[in-house]
């Protein structure tokens, strides 16, 4: 009876053992997945004015030592006249459908035109450069670490104009769409109601619809940009809808 109660004895011990070491295991894992490169997307702290839409940068991503946190890229949707009674000036749904599409991996595989979704692109002199660099706002290696207003003034809707910081405006350069009009031929656009052409490729199809005080409304998206410490990986936070602009026709 006792030989029997010390073969179970024993086998209980070697049960948890078993149990222990898969528990240090899990637990391995995950502090592995608590530490994986990871970008906080920027905060909105409002504006005054309809035509600018200002972001901030938080110093919370240059602390982070899994990453080199770099700026912001900024990205637009047209939305379908179409479909204007659907609740596009709720933020919290254009949030939430911003994440479902306008994802890291749909950005790194090219497929975010999909669902509407376009990147905004630096102008030298109103042309968009052949050779990009990213992110679109440089934050300079000094100020990543500070706080501060990175706002879009589109007071012009054809020359929309991006700058930082709003102290002294040193960061300030001209944005654009990109519109392509051919297999490699393109063109920098704005948002004037003359910009927006049916054959553009982020242009609703039923544009050509449209009438005198009918409106277009155009949403507006940044996601914090950076690379894993190797710089093999290019990393996009979740995406911050900043707001929206209604084009009058």
């Amino acid at each position: 009876m006792n030989s029997r109660n010390k073969r179970v004895g024993l086998q209980l011990l070697f049960i948890f053992m078993k149990v222990l070491a898969f528990s240090l295991l899990l637990f391995s894992f995950g502090c592995g997945l608590a530490s994986y490169p990871y970008l906080y997307k920027p905060e909105v702290k409002g504006f005054s004015e309809k035509v600018l839409r200002s972001f901030y940068n938080t110093p919370i991503n240059e602390i982070n030592d899994s990453i080199i946190f770099l700026g912001f890229e900024v990205f637009y949707k047209i939305h379908d006249p179409r479909e204007i009674n659907s609740p596009v000036d709720d933020p919290n749904v254009l949030r939430t459908e911003a994440e479902d599409f306008l994802t890291e991996s749909n950005i790194l595989s090219g497929t975010i035109s999909n669902n509407g979704y376009y990147r905004l692109f630096e102008t030298v002199s109103g042309v968009i450069p052949d050779a990009i660099t990213k992110p679109l706002v440089k934050i300079p290696e000094a100020d990543r670490g500070s706080d501060f207003f990175i706002t879009i003034n589109l007071t012009d809707f054809h020359s929309p104009i991006l700058y930082f910081p709003d102290t002294d405006r040193t960061g300030e350069f001209s944005v654009r769409r990109k519109v392509y009009t051919g297999a490699a031929v393109f063109e920098a656009k704005g948002f004037n109601i003359d910009d927006l052409e049916p054959a553009d490729p982020d242009v609703p199809d039923s544009l050509s619809d449209m009438g005198n005080g009918d409106i277009v409304v155009v949403t507006f998206y940044v996601c914090t940009f950076g690379y894993t410490l190797d710089f093999l990986q290019p990393l996009y936070s979740e995406p911050e809808y900043i707001g929206q602009i209604e084009i009058s026709f």
